[in-house]
């Protein structure tokens, strides 16, 4: 991760730590299943893979990757949104 992350509740408080710490559990978790294609939650904070909420909490999406979704790329996993399903369907083709 490059550091860069800053998420702030609702409310303004800081919960990066938070998210980068459910980030590493997923991680876990997944490699001790030898998972490979992971499917997330396109403009969450945490899993969006093009897209993520801007802060703001006005419903806005910017450009980027949430923490759990950059750590899951830095670790090379086969990354899918809901809306690509059908990709991963071809997977094994």
């Amino acid at each position: 991760m490059s550091g860069q992350a800053l998420i702030k509740n609702s409310k303004g408080i800081d919960v990066t730590q938070l998210y980068l710490s459910g980030a590493q559990k997923v991680l876990a978790m997944l490699e001790s299943h030898n998972v490979q294609v992971v499917i997330l939650k396109e403009n969450s904070p945490s899993c969006g893979l093009c897209y993520i909420h801007d802060g703001e909490f006005r419903g806005r999406l910017v450009e980027g990757s949430g923490v759990c979704a950059q750590l899951l790329k830095n670790h090379d996993f086969k990354l899918f949104n809901e809306h690509q399903i059908d990709e991963v369907s071809h997977l094994d083709e």
